[in-house]
């Protein structure tokens, strides 16, 4: 599903002439390529070990934080997105909820999750908040009559998912160097 939106949003960005939904289509295929690595890590984590395991959700936390920048130039664009089919928002729309409902039986599946299954939680909620940032701009494109309005709810939401995914990057990272250091003194 994310491969298909990931080549839709790609599509929708050369068609319309979009830096926009370029942008968007690099940030969710790097999204979806962490996913990617996740999917394997967990099928596998069985057979590596816990050192192995921590490392991915550091590589994965560093991979989250330095794709900010990108997000973050999604929110300074000028979103191009006000000459659109009605189609292309109901896509964004369905795939906004999708995501939702990911990030919901994420957290009602798992609560107890291993370090990678909550990494995997926190890369679905990143994909989510984007999706929902997604969605609110092209609404805010084709229903506001108020440019200055439209503007300060884009640039705030914006803000807002910036923060949380440095937040959440951080928070992997700072937890699996902790946990690292534990399984260094435990070792030695």
């Amino acid at each position: 599903m994310a491969t298909l939106y990931c080549l839709y949003t790609f599509l929708i960005g050369v068609l319309y002439h979009s830096a926009w939904f370029l942008t968007q289509a690099f940030y969710y295929l790097l999204l979806f390529l962490i996913r990617l690595i996740l999917s394997h890590q967990i099928r596998t984590s069985c057979n590596s070990s816990p050192l192995t395991r921590l490392k991915t959700c550091l590589m994965i936390g560093w991979l989250l934080l330095l794709f900010t920048p990108i997000l973050s130039g999604m929110t300074h664009q000028e979103s191009s997105t006000t000459h659109f089919s009605q189609n292309v928002l109901l896509v964004v729309a369905l795939y906004t909820f999708i995501n939702l409902g990911n990030v919901l039986r994420g957290f009602a599946k798992h609560r107890r999750a291993t370090v990678l299954l909550k990494t995997d939680k926190n890369v679905v909620m990143v994909t989510m908040m984007t999706s929902l940032y997604n969605l609110q701009t092209l609404m805010l494109a084709a229903y506001s009559y108020d440019k200055s309005y439209t503007q300060l709810m884009t640039m705030t939401t914006g803000l807002v998912i910036i923060v949380i995914t440095i937040g959440l990057a951080l928070w992997m990272i700072i937890e699996s160097r902790h946990k690292i250091k534990q399984l260094a003194n435990n070792a030695g």
